[in-house]
């Protein structure tokens, strides 16, 4: 573990909540090579521990990637409305490591995602080149493929035609207010703080294609980042007894559960993967810490 780069890992899975877990998994199947690892029912342990009671025996299906982590995470919400993350406050999109973005534009097409964001290089660098997909359950994805190193950022690259989770974009009203909460909790270097054009932001909002937005990043152990947006008047997630529609849920690894749910006032419980606790972050995001070696 490199000591200044705090107590937080790399992200171990995301949770999709969505009213077709069927089709939604089917998107992911056929556009992007997963794999089912596993069916079941979310169960009483696993609702509370989400604070989410309203899931209970709700259906889910866990997917592997094509690189062997499995990740992804559906969950069934009947009567969930369709999540518009790029004007709700919370998790707004998964980016996701891939060999290569523009063989994978037609597939997402035919397995029912929409291109909210043609193939092209980032305005940050042109070593990485991606492209935002929005997928049945109304979540956001960038499919992020990675030519070269890009510092002071630490990025995976892969051969695999999609690989694992690596960074998490965050819709926040206050960029300081979110960066200082990431920060806290990592207790590692300070973020990345600079103003770029995000154009799915622009689109969603209807603003001028160069219009600029708040942004910061947070380099975390591993090769894993967190994104912060600032995105002033998005919707507040309303409170529920579920999770919230699209990204409900990111897992991350940490090298002190302890401390951390100490300092947050949280409990510590048993998962199947094991020992987590459950934060909430300033714009409602959902955080589950897993205890890493």
């Amino acid at each position: 573990m490199a000591a200044n780069l705090g107590r937080l890992g790399e992200f171990t899975g995301a949770v999709l909540a969505s009213n077709n877990i069927e089709m939604q998994a089917h998107s992911y199947i056929h556009a992007l090579g997963f794999k089912v690892s596993k069916r079941s029912l979310v169960c009483e342990k696993q609702a509370d521990n989400w604070q989410a009671s309203g899931l209970l025996g709700s259906p889910r299906i866990d997917l592997m990637a094509p690189d062997g982590s499995s990740w992804l995470t559906l969950v069934q919400e009947q009567h969930l409305v369709r999540a518009n993350p790029l004007q709700t406050h919370g998790w707004m999109a998964l980016e996701i490591n891939v060999a290569n973005v523009d063989k994978l534009r037609q597939s997402c097409i035919g397995a029912g995602f929409e291109i909210i964001g043609e193939p092209a290089y980032l305005q940050l660098s042109d070593s990485i080149k991606a492209m935002q997909i929005k997928g049945h359950g109304g979540e956001i994805s960038y499919l992020t493929q990675i030519d070269n190193e890009v510092p002071p950022f630490k990025l995976p690259q892969t051969d695999a035609l999609s690989a694992g989770l690596f960074i998490t974009v965050l819709n926040c009203a206050d960029r300081a207010e979110s960066l200082a909460f990431y920060e806290s909790l990592n207790q590692g270097q300070a973020g990345l703080k600079f103003d770029t054009k995000v154009t799915v932001l622009n689109k969603a909002w209807g603003k001028a294609t160069e219009n600029q937005y708040p942004v910061a990043t947070l380099q975390l152990n591993g090769k894993a980042l967190f994104e912060i947006d600032e995105v002033v008047g998005s919707d507040i997630n309303p409170a529920s007894d579920s999770l919230p529609a699209g990204i409900g849920l990111i897992r991350i690894e940490t090298f002190a559960l302890d401390d951390i749910a100490k300092e947050q006032g949280v409990e510590i419980y048993q998962a199947d993967y094991g020992r987590a606790a459950l934060i909430i972050g300033p714009s409602g995001e959902r955080l589950e810490l897993i205890e890493g070696s």
